[in-house]
């Protein structure tokens, strides 16, 4: 009989590793798990005209920002590798409360594995939004209720690549991009 405590729930990763992500501990954080996941998780819950992963969304990100800022955009949404992307007006629903915790609680133990500050800097979040809108704009044309994404697609300035790299091209260019922004494995 399976047990229902949450601290007790793990996956397997691309490792092999148990990970626990209700109780996520920084030695057990892989980049290599990492950029897997995410290079095989579709943006938009799938919902677009090709595939576009998180790994290509994050990467796009990263090159938004100032290069002291890269490692940490690149890692923004690294907590989606053990817990997946849930659509954001789903995820940001009252009752997703406990979810959006147990994502926050992931995403900075993450962040400390990898030496980043917890806290994402307002240039960071405006280049996901910004990102965001690119993407919308190049993979879910045309868009239904435009206005509903005027927060991100009016930030969109022409300087946002939405590129096409299939998944194993993905997790290459983003450990790739890891190490070239000093992260350490």
């Amino acid at each position: 009989m399976e047990n229902n405590n949450n601290h007790n729930a793990w996956i397997q990763t691309f490792t092999g590793k148990k990970f626990y992500p209700f109780n996520p501990k920084p030695e057990d954080i892989d980049i290599r798990d990492i950029a897997h996941a995410l290079s095989n998780i579709c943006r938009f819950t799938g919902h677009t005209k090709r595939f576009h992963s998180v790994a290509a969304h994050s990467i796009g990100v990263a090159q938004l920002v100032p290069e002291s800022m890269q490692l940490q955009a690149l890692l923004h949404d690294a907590s989606e590798a053990y817990l997946c992307d849930i659509a954001r007006p789903i995820k940001r629903r009252e009752d997703m409360q406990p979810y959006r915790v147990i994502e926050c609680c992931l995403q900075a133990t993450i962040y400390e594995r990898f030496g980043l500050p917890a806290t994402e800097p307002p240039e960071l979040r405006q280049a996901d939004a910004r990102m965001c809108g690119a993407e919308a704009l190049a993979l879910m044309e045309p868009l239904i209720e435009p206005e509903c994404w005027r927060w991100c697609t009016d930030l969109v300035d022409g300087k946002e690549h939405v590129s096409d790299l299939q998944p194993a091209n993905a997790r290459l260019l983003f450990l790739r991009f890891f190490q070239q922004y000093g992260g350490r494995a």
